[in-house]
């Protein structure tokens, strides 16, 4: 009996607490979309690109082409590294997480084993001592 608890205490509770932990880090990555924030960063703030309407010449037609163009690119920049930051952010709580998840198991045994003898010391100490 002693040796199926330390089997699922030291072998399948970290797989399982492992499973969960990249679980919740795949749902974040995609929920966030992360890669493809990445991958688009640069690109315009919902597909808005502008072209020259007429023919010839006409420098405040390029003006206000290539100005709003590079607006366009630079609020879908702008909102896109809002986007990764605070997606990045969580991502990284949940890794600490996860970690703190490891720590806290690890330590539990251990815990349970030094209670159980201080309470067998309490239990069995004189009282007025």
């Amino acid at each position: 009996m002693i040796d199926l608890f330390f089997s699922w205490y030291f072998i399948e509770l970290p797989k399982q607490i492992k499973h969960v932990w990249v679980n919740y880090l795949w749902f974040f990555e995609k929920y966030f979309a992360i890669r493809e924030l990445f991958h688009n960063y640069a690109a315009p703030w919902k597909g808005l690109s502008f072209e020259r309407e007429s023919v010839g010449f006409d420098f405040g037609e390029m003006f206000y082409v290539v100005f709003s163009n590079v607006f366009s690119r630079f609020m879908g920049m702008l909102i896109r590294t809002v986007a990764l930051a605070i997606g990045l952010l969580i991502m990284i709580m949940v890794f600490l997480a996860g970690i703190v998840a490891f720590l806290v198991w690890a330590m539990f045994l251990f815990a349970l084993v030094f209670a159980f003898f201080k309470g067998f010391q309490l239990l069995f100490s004189l009282p007025g001592k």
